[in-house]
């Protein structure tokens, strides 16, 4: 679901390996060793309010035999991090915790062929435990850190004997343990915890005005209403996309207020309304596929002994906390901070907005989510702006924006149809109208991001 698509669109140098592993065979994609006897752990997989980041510590702990507290994991970043797609489908443990078990695995069994090779002796008579090498029989030991652990992270995984993993015999850690979650102390505190949070120095604040329903023209405004800001407020337009923006973010949000009205557009008309939605959808033309078909599908039946359609409408994802990012331009060079769950993904589709620029997204928390929320629509809002303005830039979404432009789940109509001989169902028909639902981004040939749809500049 997440890497395959990823897998089919790029050749794979090591199918010997799986999946995550497969893409980003280096060991140093995943680990490395910190200088005061840490293990730096990076996953491509990013925290949304799952706890992931404590789970993937627990598996790297248990293969490294190592205590909890000397395992740091690193926000998923393009500039460093493994790429592995998007965080969704509920296999961060199953892709990530996989790759990162073989690869700390591996890691624990190059330190203890090292050891056993100062210590003259062979490797299946030592034990790692607690960062150390233990010789079982003499009880002398290493630690990891005088075995110059980080020239073992140098070049990539090992194949794997027999499709299996390197973990040896099982040992007493924290996995399958019931641990308190790494991600919440602060967040129970009120301390800085989110994205949110992350203030850069000259950076300012803008706050983006859109039309009540998409694909709107804007064909006026009146910014004499900011001019009693003065210079501590700017107005940024780009086609239909227009901001405001100060290096006070209460200034934002007054001048924001007083523009707004001001705006007039053009707007497009539904072609349906609550009600007609269902039908509406059930006559568009369809992108129709068999999967799978029997011999008899097309053979002469009686009428169905039940027969049910059912619909739901256009549903808001709704995030408790709205949508955020930072952005920065230095030249070339733009840096992004955003509560994505693909950082890898983001920064195809804003490549495809900025050809020629060097860019990189780092993951921060914010809105948790199930499912495709904001987090990538603002991250170009904010890059955007930031260009104009060539200093750093934090859009915050307002909760109207939220409910108004974040992405929504696709109404859908379904007709379900079956025959029954007694109490036994010997045919089954389950009929689905609805529109697309894989429009993250960085998997298709135009970006699938708000403003892109928006801007003259490269429309």
């Amino acid at each position: 679901m997440n890497l395959a698509f990823r897998i089919t669109q790029s050749p794979v140098s090591r199918p010997d390996l799986p999946a995550s592993l497969a893409v980003n065979p280096r060991r140093a994609q995943w680990l490395s060793w910190a200088g005061d006897g840490c293990v730096e752990v990076r996953s491509g997989k990013v925290e949304i309010g799952q706890g992931i980041l404590t789970a993937l510590a627990q598996i790297a702990a248990h293969e490294l035999r190592l205590p909890l507290d000397r395992i740091r994991m690193i926000p998923a970043s393009t500039a460093h991090s493994p790429d592995e797609a998007v965080t969704s489908g509920s296999l961060s443990v199953q892709e990530s915790g996989t790759a990162i078990g073989i690869a700390c695995a591996e890691f624990r069994a190059r330190l203890v062929a090292r050891a056993a090779e100062r210590l003259g002796t062979d490797p299946e008579h030592c034990e790692a435990r607690d960062g150390e090498i233990h010789h079982t029989a003499s009880g002398r030991r290493v630690a990891y850190a005088a075995l110059d652990p980080g020239s073992l992270l140098e070049g990539e995984v090992a194949p794997l004997q027999g499709g299996a993993s390197v973990t040896e015999k099982p040992a007493a850690g924290p996995v399958g343990e019931s641990l308190p979650r790494r991600d919440l102390p602060a967040k129970l505190r009120g301390a800085p915890a989110y994205l949110h949070d992350l203030r850069l120095p000259g950076m300012w604040h803008a706050r983006v005005l859109r039309a009540g329903i998409p694909g709107a023209t804007l064909r006026a405004l009146d910014d004499s209403v900011l001019s009693r800001f003065g210079s501590r407020v700017t107005l940024v337009r780009d086609g239909n996309l227009v901001a405001v923006t100060s290096e006070r973010e209460w200034l934002a949000i007054r001048a924001a207020a007083l523009l707004e009205p001001t705006l007039r557009w053009d707007q497009p008309v539904l072609p349906f309304d609550d009600a007609s939605a269902s039908d509406w959808l059930r006559a568009q033309d369809a992108d129709t596929k068999v999967i799978a078909e029997r011999p008899d599908a097309q053979a002469e039946r009686p009428a169905p002994t039940l027969e049910i359609t059912c619909s739901k409408p256009f549903i808001a994802h709704a995030s408790l906390m709205p949508s955020c990012a930072v952005a920065r331009w230095q030249g070339d060079d733009l840096e992004v901070w955003s509560h994505t769950q693909g950082p890898y993904n983001l920064r195809a589709d804003l490549a495809l907005v900025f050809p020629g620029a060097n860019i990189t997204v780092h993951h921060a928390e914010g809105a948790g989510c199930y499912g495709h929320n904001g987090a990538d629509d603002v991250a170009l809002d904010a890059a955007l702006i930031a260009q104009h303005l060539s200093a750093p830039v934090r859009v915050l979404w307002s909760r109207r924006d939220e409910m108004i432009r974040s992405p929504i789940g696709s109404a859908m109509t379904m007709r379900i149809r079956a025959w029954l001989d007694g109490s036994r169902i010997t045919r089954w028909e389950h009929e689905v109208w609805s529109g697309g639902h894989s429009l993250q981004p960085g998997r298709a040939p135009t970006p699938t991001l708000l403003a892109a749809t928006e801007i003259a500049s490269r429309p």
